[in-house]
């Protein structure tokens, strides 16, 4: 038996052909069920090791070696002779190759008398289980992928794309969440709104990339101000929204006053309120207060200027 080389020579395939076989998946179950088919072939085949390889040679899978001549170990590098030695390829449903059958002659003096169209059914064998494995992969994959669009989709659908905050949509399933939240446990929470002052004219005065840039720049003041548990989220076109968790009347205090003065040394003109939840009212009146001292904000500052 020829076990001391350490390079395999097998039949050449296309490089497209080696691509996708260097990238198709041989799992633990297509190698019992390999072995199985193998195992269950042998008396058809005769004094024969059998082996499955790859078509790059790198990756060998013994399934059956019979005789103590001829045993072989998984990953032993065997050197293919094919003037003697029989490689039937295995062919993935695509058409593309995925390895071959090899048969090794443990006497080549009998190999003569190998039973070719018997080493042709097995190989056939093989490729069923090989394409049943191969189709389950694929399904996988094809699961996988699908479950990576439904999260990009999720994400373009919970998020504005102009700041990257969290939208309209997520900010109300938030809000949502956080009032069931505090009327199970009694915590606190508190809402902030922040109004861009006089977005029109900064888009009439520097165009709609000047007033992107406004509002990008007021998003990072308040991802930069809030924590990692809150929520920051564009409400509409010039109105944003942080819902502050576990936040009480002290608290949001300090936080307003920590926003206006980030906004301000960002150079952005921007109006703040805020207001905490009080039991029996909830969330949503929350935000309605907050708003109505924004707003009261506004006009403050207008008067002022």
């Amino acid at each position: 038996m020829r076990t001391s080389a350490r390079v395999v020579s097998m039949r050449q395939t296309s490089s497209s052909h080696r691509d996708a076989a260097s990238a198709a998946f041989i799992s633990p179950r297509f190698r019992r069920a390999a072995a199985a088919v193998v195992e269950d072939a042998r008396v058809l085949v005769g004094d024969v090791a059998w082996l499955v390889t790859r078509s790059d040679g790198d990756d060998l899978i013994v399934l059956c070696a019979v005789g103590e001549e001829t045993t072989v170990k998984e990953g032993e590098r065997i050197r293919m002779r094919p003037d003697e030695d029989v490689s039937v390829p295995l062919e993935l449903p695509d058409g593309s190759v995925f390895g071959a059958l090899c048969a090794l002659s443990a006497a080549p003096s009998r190999h003569a008398a190998l039973p070719l169209p018997q080493v042709q059914r097995l190989a056939d064998l093989l490729t069923v289980v090989l394409s049943v494995e191969w189709d389950a992969h694929k399904c996988a994959e094809r699961a996988h992928a699908e479950s990576l669009r439904a999260v990009r989709n999720d994400e373009e659908v919970l998020h504005d794309g102009l700041t990257g905050l969290a939208n309209r949509r997520a900010w109300v399933r938030a809000m949502e969440a956080e009032e069931r939240r505090c009327r199970r446990y009694g915590t606190h929470a508190a809402v902030i709104v922040v109004d861009v002052d006089d977005l029109n004219g900064v888009n009439n005065g520097k165009g709609h990339a000047g007033g992107d840039h406004v509002l990008r720049n007021l998003a990072r003041v308040l991802e930069t101000m809030s924590r990692d548990s809150d929520v920051v989220a564009r409400t509409g076109g010039d109105e944003f929204g942080v819902l502050a968790l576990d936040c009480a009347e002290p608290h949001l205090r300090v936080l307003t006053s920590r926003v206006r003065r980030a906004l301000a040394d960002a150079g952005v003109g921007a109006s703040v309120g805020g207001a905490c939840r009080v039991p029996g009212f909830g969330l949503p009146q929350a935000w309605a207060e907050a708003d109505a001292a924004m707003n009261a904000d506004k006009h403050r500052r207008r008067v002022h200027d």
